[in-house]
């Protein structure tokens, strides 16, 4: 597979595109020429660009995205373009759906026992805690009892860990 194609007369036409579509004038100086080049190197290009503004304007015409969205750093930026180039392509496949119910979880995630026991455990000893923040000063067989109880249980929650 060959380089793309990173010409001046490419990255100048791309930005004028998007200056145009996007209704705002940015310069295209010597760091954003950087930028639109660093865009290309990796591969992207104006139909992934339509698609991404296109889609874009649609979210912010539906109040889901903000202006800042279009901005031209944030559509050079790889990491942003990426994210919304993968959710663009997704809506114009019909995969992003909120209406779309979701798969089952793998069995792996489902809570097991032990989860709930270590759960019931940690409140317990939460209880405790509270207990024994707020002593009887009358009561020190109670306290120490308390104290020893809520020690064997964390070093039992900490081994089933």
């Amino acid at each position: 597979m060959g380089s793309p194609d990173i010409s001046k007369t490419r990255i100048e036409a791309l930005h004028d595109w998007f200056c145009v579509n996007t209704g705002q004038k940015y310069r295209l100086d010597f760091a954003r020429l950087l930028a639109w080049e660093n865009w290309l190197l990796v591969g992207h290009n104006g139909k992934e660009l339509s698609l991404v503004v296109r889609y874009l304007k649609r979210q912010i015409s539906e109040n889901r995205r903000n202006h800042g969205s279009l901005s031209l750093a944030r559509i050079l930026d790889l990491e942003n373009f990426e994210k919304d180039l993968g959710l663009a392509q997704m809506a114009s496949s019909g995969r992003l759906r909120t209406d779309r119910k979701l798969e089952p979880l793998p069995a792996s995630e489902h809570e097991d026992g032990n989860a709930a026991q270590v759960r019931q455990a940690a409140k317990q000893i939460a209880a405790d805690h509270r207990e024994i923040a707020e002593p009887n000063p009358l009561d020190d067989a109670a306290m120490n009892e308390l104290r020893n109880r809520r020690n064997a249980e964390l070093e039992q929650l900490k081994r089933s860990l």
